[in-house]
């Protein structure tokens, strides 16, 4: 079409790390940093990577003893077992507990998940800390892990029949086709706990703060149910309604 060559300018400007990169191939070629050694140390680190997941798969398996994952919502880890694990084993535990009891979208800061593996490991055998929305509380026996309260406000969502959602980033929630009337869903919060502990005494084992944080399942101001606690006071939507904590889904046996 007779137009002329143009030369993109980016192409030659040091601001990009493309040209950058292809500035120093000749030297980086010379030091044996090819793309074929970069793609074999690349693939080599995916082995690596597989393997520490592999292992920080089997001691997330509550059948391994180390590490509860609660229908609530929380964990309670044997702080001397992970205290004997290698420190880049219980770090990832760290991160993996702490991602689903705080249900934050993001990723755990680095950081902050190193400084508190450091402390669990080699510091004091108690004392407390919060990241990415998760509280971690430290006994000499025992870590729990769970929603940190009062960070933000709890998400409340409606539910109609046939619906599904992720609540709080936490909590996969589900209306079955048969509901009859929409629903909400929010937390239990300080009223509602109070309505749970009369109708259930395992509530009275599990720590307030994510009794507190968990999903209930209203019309109004009446409590229909509480899946995690298996507390229903409606018993047509015991069969219509459920809320799993996602960790729970990813520990369950089967396909």
């Amino acid at each position: 079409r007779g137009i002329g060559w143009i030369e993109d300018p980016s192409n030659a400007s040091p601001a990009f790390e493309r040209t950058r990169l292809r500035a120093a191939r000749a030297e980086l070629d010379a030091l044996g940093l090819t793309g074929a050694m970069l793609g074999l140390s690349a693939r080599r680190l995916q082995q690596v990577r597989a393997a520490l997941e592999r292992w920080v798969a089997d001691v997330l398996d509550p059948a391994a003893g180390t590490v509860e994952i609660h229908a609530c919502g929380f964990f309670a880890i044997d702080l001397p077992r992970l205290r004997a694990l290698p420190q880049e084993i219980a770090a990832r535990v760290l991160a993996r507990t702490v991602a689903a009891a705080g249900g934050s979208a993001g990723p755990v800061p680095l950081a902050g998940l190193e400084a508190i593996a450091l402390d669990l490991l080699f510091g004091p055998p108690a004392g407390a800390w919060t990241l990415a929305r998760a509280k971690l509380t430290a006994t000499p026996e025992r870590l729990l892990v769970e929603r940190e309260p009062g960070r933000e406000p709890l998400p409340v969502l409606s539910l109609g029949a046939g619906d599904r959602a992720l609540w709080d980033g936490r909590f996969r929630v589900a209306a079955g086709a048969g509901l009859e009337a929409s629903v909400e869903v929010r937390a239990l919060g300080v009223d509602g706990l109070r309505e749970v502990r009369a109708l259930a005494e395992i509530a009275r084992g599990i720590p307030v703060g994510s009794l507190r944080a968990l999903p209930g399942f209203w019309r109004g101001e009446r409590l229909l149910g509480v899946p995690a606690l298996a507390v229903w006071t409606d018993q047509a939507a015991r069969s219509e309604l459920s809320a799993t904590f996602t960790a729970c889904r990813e520990a369950a046996p089967g396909p």
